[in-house]
């Protein structure tokens, strides 16, 4: 293993631009911050850069710390299920502009509802990573639409984006973008500030990085799709998905409803699987919440 001196000049603070050299005397003298690196060798590569981030780790946390009590600038909050790339993701932002600043940042969707809801000044921007520890970007999306909170959400995905653009939609994203590509990361946070999503490229290229903005909803119609697309599943719902709701909520297993109903334990999963599409829920027991709450409304 051999360590490198990485270094980023004071105006290409993100990773995108960084420089390297293979070995010390071949790096320039340093005009910006410096941070320690080790490679290591794959297959198709001679110098895959791992990043330690040992002074940087120190300033976001202390940045997170402090700017989390200021409302002073632009208050980004971030959830990434990688501890790595969330700090990358943090510098990254706090180096876009001056008056950007770190909210909060996790890796768990109930770590960030929990921020949302105690929190005692909102984010004034949410970048969700698709993929996190305990559920995905687009539930979480879902369940903060849910309590109405009406803050623009961005999600970010180093999946192809025609995987997740039609369910980002859905759940009340703003947009979703490639997680690799930074410089549109900057146009899109950016572009949500201002207002100016939709006016973004709505062509989705078949080797693109590129962001998704056209024809999502503004976090306030987005609640009020929600609510109304809810609505209408809910009336749609059978009455045998509304019975395995039912004896959900009573504790019982699938495999005890279907006895309890006479039927296959395949058909009561089947019946299950539509229930939770239907209440756009995770799992059963989430539908069975929804469908109950709703309800007795």
């Amino acid at each position: 293993m051999n360590t490198h001196l990485i270094f980023l000049p004071p105006c290409q603070r993100y990773p995108s631009l960084v420089s390297y050299a293979t070995n010390k005397d071949d790096c320039p003298a340093p005009q910006g911050r410096i941070h320690a690196f080790q490679t290591c060798v794959l297959p198709s590569s001679q110098d895959v850069i791992e990043l330690l981030l040992h002074d940087a780790t120190k300033e976001i946390k202390k940045s997170m710390r402090s700017l989390s009590e200021n409302k002073v600038g632009r208050r980004i909050a971030i959830v990434d299920n990688d501890i790595l790339s969330l700090k990358m993701l943090s510098e990254i932002v706090l180096g876009f502009c001056d008056e950007y600043r770190i909210a909060w940042a996790c890796i768990a969707g109930k770590a960030a509802l929990k921020h949302l809801l105690e929190d005692r000044h909102e984010p004034d921007l949410l970048l969700v990573d698709v993929s996190l520890t305990d559920t995905t970007g687009i539930t979480l999306c879902k369940n903060i639409r849910r309590r109405a909170i009406d803050i623009p959400i961005l999600l970010i995905t180093a999946f192809p984006l025609k995987k997740y653009w039609f369910e980002a939609k859905s759940a009340g994203a703003q947009g979703i973008i490639g997680k690799e590509d930074i410089d549109l990361l900057r146009e899109s946070i950016s572009g949500l500030f201002h207002d100016q999503a939709t006016a973004q490229n709505p062509q989705i290229a078949e080797n693109q990085s590129a962001t998704i903005f056209y024809d999502f909803y503004s976090p306030q119609d987005s609640i009020r799709h929600l609510i109304k697309e809810r609505t209408t599943n809910k009336e749609l719902l059978s009455q045998e998905e509304k019975r395995i709701l039912y004896y959900t909520i009573k504790g019982k297993s699938l495999k005890q409803i279907a006895s309890i109903l006479s039927v296959k334990p395949s058909t009561i999963r089947n019946h299950a699987q539509h229930a939770r599409e239907k209440l756009h829920a995770g799992n059963l027991t989430e539908a069975a919440v929804i469908w109950l709450k709703e309800r007795d409304e």
